[in-house]
């Protein structure tokens, strides 16, 4: 029987349609787009095209697109790019952000930047409060994701513009784990830098984007050539930029049916789980959360040896972050969340895709069956 992949926040199969945008780029049209010459012209003209559309997707110019090599490259562009060559400086960020963020923060501080990490409410959102009082001191970036990896929290990032605006301070949204299940547009949220990676929507790995109201707003990080206005120096992965570019259209045109689905099959998910396990705790739960993801506490149980026990039957699914994965410590979100460590160590996490199917969900509901028999 066909396995179930239910894994979707960790990384998405690529769309068989992106895979045929990218194909001319890594066949025919294979030349560097520096080049002068007629082999550069088709890839060069691929790349802009490619930033033309993600930018009409995000609702900004394509002079503010910056393509990556992954959304953590643009994670680490935004945040150590906005302090880089300062002795001094103060970043606002939350105690729930990826080791993207929050590693280049630690880097920070090591460096004599002050790092003012934010707590999080028992559903994993920021307090605008505790933040407006963080602003009423001076600072040079704050950087909050728009919606967690985890858990699905989605935090109210067009609420914390207005309040960073209003006090002339930059705000970075890590946006990786939002796009293609969620509306994502710069001109709504009105945030100044925003990170991307094509894998989480359905595109390629090794592809990111970043977002930039004001290209003074950050220095670059590494130096050599001057591709992507000398932020992400070296010859571009134009395919990776096509794919990118094809897998946003695609995601941003399904929505809102494509999340309306996520949420009614995760839903009967739930509501199946529920029936199976009726302690069942939901760590952010309804609106409050991404329509594709489920973050349940399932009681009693060791997430590590559940998740074994359902891979073995054919499903897949996880404990939280993949970039955790193997690590025996409880989830540092969910504890920051209020979580005990065991309730964190009898978490696991649901993904679903807007290629989920109604079916996949009905088996995978016999397979947890089976497993929470024994």
């Amino acid at each position: 029987m066909e396995p179930i992949y239910l894994d979707n926040n960790a990384t998405t199969p690529l769309d068989p349609n992106v895979f045929e945008a990218m194909r001319r780029f890594l066949v025919d049209d294979f030349g560097n787009p520096s080049s002068a010459h007629r082999f550069g012209r088709p890839p060069r003209e691929g790349l802009e095209e490619a930033r033309r559309r993600v930018a009409a997707c995000l609702g900004t110019r394509p002079d503010r697109i910056a393509f990556t090599r992954s959304g953590t490259e643009a994670d680490g562009l935004a945040v150590a790019g906005r302090f880089a060559g300062r002795a001094h400086g103060r970043l606002i960020t939350t105690d729930i952000e990826h080791p993207a963020v929050l590693e280049t923060a630690r880097a920070l501080a090591g460096r004599g930047i002050i790092v003012e990490i934010l707590p999080v409410d028992s559903d994993g959102i920021v307090c605008l409060e505790t933040l407006e009082e963080a602003l009423s001191r001076p600072a040079d970036l704050v950087s909050i994701m728009l919606a967690n990896n985890e858990t699905g929290a989605v935090q109210p990032i067009g609420e914390a513009s207005c309040l960073c605006r209003a006090k002339g301070v930059p705000l970075h949204t890590d946006a990786v784990n939002a796009a293609g299940k969620m509306p994502v547009r710069v001109d709504e949220l009105r945030v100044d830098l925003l990170s991307l990676s094509a894998h989480k929507f359905h595109g390629p790995k090794g592809a990111g984007v970043l977002y930039m109201r004001d290209r003074s707003l950050i220095e670059p990080l590494f130096f050599g050539g001057g591709q992507e206005g000398g932020l992400s120096p070296g010859t571009e992965n134009v395919a990776g930029a096509v794919g990118l570019a094809e897998a946003l259209a695609r995601a941003t045109a399904a929505l809102p049916d494509a999340a309306d689905r996520m949420r009614e099959l995760s839903e009967r998910l739930l509501a199946g789980l529920r029936s199976l396990v009726p302690g069942i705790v939901e760590n952010v739960s309804g609106e409050a959360r991404l329509p594709n993801t489920l973050s349940l506490i399932i009681p009693g149980r060791d997430s590590t040896k559940l998740l074994a026990r359902l891979d073995r039957a054919g499903i897949a699914v996880s404990a939280g972050a993949a970039c955790h994965a193997g690590t025996r410590k409880p989830s540092s979100v969910l504890l920051a969340m209020g979580r005990t460590p065991e309730e964190a160590l009898s978490t696991i996490r649901v993904s679903l895709s807007r290629f989920t199917t109604g079916e996949e969900i009905g088996r995978s509901l016999d397979m947890f069956r089976q497993v929470l028999a024994r």
